[in-house]
């Protein structure tokens, strides 16, 4: 477990670094230090680090309103029951060859079946306490994004400057306990097979191959962008092809989404194709079908294999 633990933290803090040099914030810096301890323990085991007999600095003063007991109380929690980060099991199969030709694919994602593991997370024996975990930070972001976010798309809201520069930000930044938030991705994705990791792994592929990601989701706009944010998935899906069908058609709004989301990779010119990847059933593959899409079910992690060989246009 310590060789996969370290190759993880290895790659995780070379992303963080890579982002901290272009834009630095004491909170990405703290957490880069944190894992820069975490990784010399596992390389150096039974080893005093360096630092440990140094004297604690004080905390920088936080501009951010502090949670009431409650929301304390639930982030504590989630924090005792820290566990080690999961390695992927998704990771290698997102390689692509040097001699692969371009494959511009629309993917279209369901938000709570297939993008968050929210019913997953539910159906877990330590679920309801990631799950309120989560829900704390997603109220905490929204309350970022103001009360003006409504309706199908951020197109056309009065504060979209606002809603973009909250969606183009870490959840680090914007949330409270920002060393919660980082220990709460790794428990749920020790306990869901690393399956958030997969999926971010699956969305940078869509990119890598010359398409392109979106999402339709029968929940608020608000708290679409939010869940998108806290997760860390918003860097993968551009803010203007999030919609939300709360109050609309989402066979109609998914057919307006998918020509939106072409037009940003070439248009129809550019030959894209379409995928919906979302929850199995009748209902999702007729609504595919109406799109002129590839259906993909999206159950759990292994079936992003599946999603892989749609976008490289190998499904049947």
């Amino acid at each position: 477990m310590s060789a996969d633990e370290i190759a993880d933290i290895s790659s995780r803090l070379e992303t963080l670094r890579e982002t901290n040099a272009r834009r630095k914030t004491e909170a990405r810096t703290s957490q880069i230090e944190a894992l820069e301890r975490r990784l010399w323990q596992l390389e150096n085991p039974g080893a005093t680090h360096p630092e440990a007999d140094a004297a604690p600095s004080s905390p920088a003063p936080q501009a951010c309103v502090q949670p009431d007991p409650e929301e304390e109380e639930e982030l504590s929690v989630i924090s005792r029951a820290a566990r080690p980060r999961a390695p992927s099991s998704a990771r290698t199969c997102w390689e692509i060859s040097s001699d692969a030709p371009s494959a511009p694919t629309v993917v279209m994602w369901d938000l709570n079946h297939a993008l968050v593991p929210h019913y997953q997370l539910k159906r877990l024996e330590s679920g309801p306490e990631l799950f309120d975990g989560w829900s704390t930070f997603s109220e905490q972001v929204q309350r970022r994004l103001g009360s003006s976010v409504q309706g199908q798309s951020t197109r056309g809201l009065s504060q979209r400057q606002t809603v973009a520069d909250v969606y183009n930000t870490c959840a680090a930044d914007l949330v409270d306990h920002s060393e919660t938030l980082c220990q709460l991705e790794q428990d749920s994705d020790y306990a869901l097979d690393g399956q958030l990791s997969a999926v971010k792994e699956a969305l940078a592929y869509v990119t890598r191959r010359g398409g392109c990601n979106a999402v339709v989701t029968s929940a608020s706009l608000k708290s679409t962008l939010s869940k998108l944010v806290v997760f860390g998935l918003a860097p993968h899906i551009p803010m203007d092809l999030v919609f939300s069908a709360e109050n609309d058609d989402k066979g109609k709004l998914m057919a307006k989404a998918f020509r939106e989301a072409r037009s940003t990779i070439g248009g129809s010119n550019a030959g894209a194709r379409y995928i919906l990847a979302s929850k199995a059933g009748r209902s999702d593959t007729e609504l595919a079908r109406l799109c002129g899409a590839t259906h993909v079910p999206i159950v759990s992690h292994t079936d992003l294999g599946a999603l892989k060989d749609a976008v490289d246009g190998n499904s049947n």
